[in-house]
């Protein structure tokens, strides 16, 4: 009772030392603290002690934003209770064991702010662990046996903690330390001088008072400058394309100009002129999708094949008019309004010949009038009258068979009326064939008379 009288009135008088320097400055900042929580303790001497109660009480001063001092008192209690047999000595018994430490510690706090409200802690210091054991022993042979005992030694603690502050002046708070301590004492018949030795971990309240702490200094404001990062001339808060590269230029929302509305900014825009309302590619440019330079726009004929000549409205060609176009054309000078086949050659339409035969059928007669009244109607066209025939039998057969089919329709298109002037005959065999002479269509395809304008009558 001694000793706690003693270390109550010094930390009294610490205290009272302390608080005049919550009043000498603004800055000054000093706190009381309460806290409560468990004793466990550690060493060998104290195994089979309970885990038991720790109380502290502390004053502290805060000397800057991230160093204090305090000064706490404290209440530790732990108890064991054995229980044996010793025939020679005691007999059966029951032994209970209880040591109560007060430290008056003098604590050093390295604080670590994390934001306006929390902050975390570490902590080193020392002090006196003054420490009382009562010992009481219930034994069958020597009755009942009492025994106390103190000591005042010297010990060290480290530990960390946080604090959250809930107002200015109330702050929450959680600490764990291990000390260390030797007392030279007899805390039980058979046992002396024990390390007390132990975690102590408690939660608490604290109340500062007398001044403000140290804050931290408020950051200049930082007045903005408008910004133009990109350097197009338009300010970033009304720029609309913040990323334009240098040296493009720019409307006035800061995205690049596209003159001809295109959807292709004037700095890739290849074809910079583009009417409104086509489409482009990529490039600006008008789609052509068959590649045959005629833009799709205007392609009236958008599917042309790759490599087929078109005219300017994009379809393919026929030179000759006479509506097979001229890469399908076999006979490309064909004159217009002559009769052609599906290879684009002037032919007697449905004029064909038997098998090995050059006589005219007098149902072909009629077709045959049809070339006559042609031939009215271009009267300074002068033309070659092809015969052809198909590849059965020997060539030179087939070259004498073909002559005389052409001889035959010229013979009838004089009868007409026709200048033999302006006519020629000419066989071929069948060196030109038309069709497949593969097939019984193809080989009568093949045996035919077809017409030629001579070259000189071609413009």
């Amino acid at each position: 009772m001694k000793i706690l009288t003693v270390m109550t009135i010094t930390l009294t008088a610490l205290a009272i030392c302390l608080f005049p320097l919550s009043v000498t400055g603004e800055e000054q900042t000093n706190y009381f603290t309460m806290r409560g929580g468990i004793y466990s303790p550690e060493s060998d001497d104290l195994e089979g002690f309970d885990t038991g109660s720790a109380l502290e009480i502390a004053f502290g001063h805060y000397f800057n934003r991230n160093f204090a001092l305090e000064l706490g008192l404290g209440h530790l209690k732990t108890d064991a209770l054995f229980s044996g047999s010793d025939p020679s000595y005691l007999g059966n018994f029951v032994e209970n064991d209880e040591i109560t430490i007060m430290p008056l510690t003098l604590t050093a706090k390295g604080l670590y702010p994390l934001n306006e409200n929390l902050e975390l802690y570490g902590l080193v210091g020392g002090g006196l662990y003054s420490a009382d054991s009562e010992s009481s022993i219930s034994s069958s042979l020597l009755g009942k046996i009492t025994r106390d005992d103190s000591n005042i030694p010297l010990g060290v603690h480290i530990g960390v903690g946080f604090n959250y502050s809930i107002t200015p002046r109330l702050s929450l708070g959680v600490e764990g330390k291990h000390f260390w301590a030797n007392a030279e004492m007899n805390y039980s018949p058979a046992q002396n001088d024990p390390d007390l030795d132990g975690y102590i971990i408690t939660a608490g309240v604290s109340f500062s008072f007398g001044g403000k702490r140290e804050q931290e200094p408020p950051s200049p404001e930082v007045v903005s400058l408008p910004k133009d990062s990109d350097r197009d001339g338009i300010l970033d808060d009304s720029d609309k394309c913040p990323g334009t590269p240098a040296g493009v230029k720019v409307d006035n929302t800061g995205c690049p100009l596209d003159s001809d509305g295109d959807g292709v900014y004037d700095d890739i825009d290849e074809c910079p002129g583009t009417p409104a309302g086509i489409r482009v590619d990529r490039s600006g440019c008008p789609l052509d999708n068959d590649g045959d330079g005629v833009y799709d726009d205007r392609d009236e004929c958008p599917d042309t094949p790759k490599g087929v000549r078109v005219d300017q409205k994009g379809c393919p060609m026929d030179s000759d008019g006479d509506g097979v176009i001229d890469t399908l054309d076999q006979c490309p000078r064909t004159p217009k309004g002559a009769t052609v086949n599906e290879y684009g050659c002037w032919v007697c339409k449905d004029v064909n010949f038997d098998f090995d035969k050059w006589n005219i059928k007098p149902e072909y007669y009629p077709n045959l009038d049809m070339q006559v009244d042609f031939f009215k109607r271009n009267p300074d066209m002068t033309v070659e009258i092809q015969g052809h025939t198909d590849n059965i039998g020997p060539k030179e057969y087939n070259q004498g068979l073909s002559e005389k089919r052409a001889k035959a329709v010229m013979n009838y298109l004089v009868e007409k009326g026709i200048a033999k002037e302006r006519l020629s005959a000419k066989g071929y065999g069948f060196s030109v064939p038309m069709a497949s002479n593969d097939t019984k269509e193809g080989r009568a395809k093949n045996r035919r008379v077809q017409f030629s304008v001579c070259d000189d009558e071609m413009p």
